[in-house]
């Protein structure tokens, strides 16, 4: 007997594809808990201006030790590898390496124009969203 694994279809239908978007933005608070659980404890939300704002609380860590990544219209917020030499023999909670994406799925962030300070535990990464674009006009030769 074979055991066949079934992959999810790569296409969707329009109105499945307008429920999964209407549950997303009927109740995004959900949505936005999911990708703000786990290690390290994390909160996204926009300030006054506009920006997209990511907090992570990472004590114990410095600044040396936490490295972003942006390629596309993804950002990668990420440590590396503690050895038992870089770890003080008496702490007793431990930092762990951690991963976190995040994706502009919209493209209305401008993702390389990020910043981001690290100030008594608390990374807070400031993302200013796209400025808008002209209109332009491609003349038909």
């Amino acid at each position: 007997m074979t055991n066949f694994i079934t992959r999810p279809s790569a296409i969707i239908s329009r109105p499945a594809f307008q429920s999964i978007l209407n549950d997303f933005f009927a109740n995004p608070d959900v949505h936005i808990r999911r990708s703000t659980n786990g290690y390290p404890v994390t909160d996204i939300y926009k300030d006054d201006s506009g920006n997209q704002i990511i907090e992570m609380a990472l004590a114990g860590f410095s600044k040396d030790d936490i490295k972003i990544d942006i390629e596309d219209n993804t950002i990668t917020i990420w440590s590396e590898s503690f050895s038992d030499q870089t770890i003080n023999k008496q702490r007793r909670i431990a930092r762990r390496d951690f991963s976190k994406r995040f994706v502009d799925f919209e493209n209305h962030l401008d993702l390389t124009s990020s910043k981001a300070t690290f100030v008594n535990g608390l990374l807070e990464i400031t993302i200013p969203p796209q400025k808008p674009k002209d209109k332009i006009t491609i003349e038909i030769k």
